[in-house]
């Protein structure tokens, strides 16, 4: 049987390739521009890419439904600092160039305050198994493609929303 009948088998292997990518692309700026104004906020966005592509990636290893849960609230830890990193960037790259209005910071501070409640929520479902994001994968994680959602995952799809039409 092909290691790639299985749509879950499918889906982790090209994360993986995007968690390759972002790690051969983090490197590069570390090595080149991490001095550049630019350097360091794409340096964060791109460490946040391999948090939520490796874990994301990975979590079909997991041995247990559980395990898996677990590496998959790591890999939506990494999603909103990817958000919030990618505000980031955008503020340093307009600030180069044009002066940043009163709405624009207000905007960009709700994001981050935002970003940093739902990252509270995922810590606690991490370390509590609170589950208020993330529930557990109905079985196994070779069989299915993603966990169940918790209640507070609309809040997380509606932030990344937020930010992507900000940005």
């Amino acid at each position: 049987m092909s290691p790639f009948a299985s749509p879950a088998a499918l889906q982790s292997s090209g994360i993986g390739v995007a968690a390759f990518l972002a790690t051969v692309l983090a490197i590069f700026i570390y090595l080149s521009a991490r001095k550049e104004p630019l350097g360091k906020p794409m340096l964060w966005i791109l460490l946040a890419s391999m948090v939520w592509a490796w874990f994301g990636a990975l979590d079909i290893l997991g041995p247990t439904p559980w395990i898996a849960r677990e590496m998959r609230v790591v890999s939506a830890m990494g999603i909103v600092s990817l958000n919030m990193a990618g505000l980031n960037f955008v503020l340093v790259y307009l600030k180069e160039r044009v002066p940043i209005g009163v709405a624009v910071r207000v905007l960009v501070r709700v994001g981050y305050g935002v970003g940093l409640i739902l990252l509270l929520l995922l810590a606690r479902d991490f370390a509590f198994g609170t589950q208020l994001v993330i529930r557990t994968f109905p079985g196994s994680p070779l069989v299915f493609l993603a966990p169940q959602a918790g209640p507070v995952m609309g809040g997380l799809v509606g932030y990344y929303l937020f930010v992507t039409l900000l940005m």
